[in-house]
Order: structure tokens, then sequence, then C-alpha cells
């Protein structure tokens, strides 16, 4: 949280979405805590399960994912995924993010 507070791009940044899929240091993120501290709002995807948070089910597409979300509506949710989402229903960035980290895990392990 306080790489992103420092980041000269903090004033850009609207919305976090987080993968539990892609993150290894997930666990410890808790979306209503990182609202109160930065202000902004958090999506964590494919959680079903919330403390202190809402879970909501996000139609994306065709696909339902299962989100704990902090500082945003059901509906202001479903909006920022649908609008940063692919046409096969899952967030562009996080997909990239994906490629990236499998492709430096294969480096490092070169």
């Amino acid at each position: 949280m306080q790489m992103l507070k420092n980041s000269r791009h903090f004033g850009q940044t609207r919305v976090a979405i987080i993968d539990i899929d892609s993150s290894q240091d997930v666990v410890s993120f808790n979306p209503k805590i990182f609202f109160i501290v930065t202000g902004k709002p958090a999506i964590l995807l494919n959680q079903k399960k919330g403390e202190e948070c809402e879970i909501y089910q996000l139609r994306v597409r065709d696909k339902i994912i299962e989100s704990s979300v902090s500082g945003l509506s059901r509906v202001a949710a479903q909006r920022v995924l649908n609008a940063s989402s692919s046409e096969k229903g899952y967030p562009e960035a996080i997909r990239v993010a994906k490629i990236v980290m499998t492709s430096q895990q294969a480096i490092n392990n070169s």
C-alpha cells in the first residue's frame, strides 16, 4: 500500500483489482484496509468469503466472478470489471500481469 501511495501515479489510480490466483501474498490483502489506508476502492477477485467486506457475484460477459469489494457498490464494481475486461470476461491488466509473472518465473528457473 505504501508503494502505491508513494507512486507518482497514485492520483491516477481509480480502483485496485487483485486476483487471488495471481498474487502469492494475497492472504494478507484486505480490501477494506486497503480502502481505508489509500482511499482507493478495491476488488478482490475469486473471493468466496470476506471479513468486513461485501461479497458480490459479479457477471462479467458470460462469467460470474465472486469478489470481495470495498469502497464500491455492487453496480459500480460490476461496471469497473466490465470496462476493464476483455471479451473473455477477465480484467485485461490481470491477464497481462499473469503472462509477465509466468515469463519472469521461467527466466528465473532457467
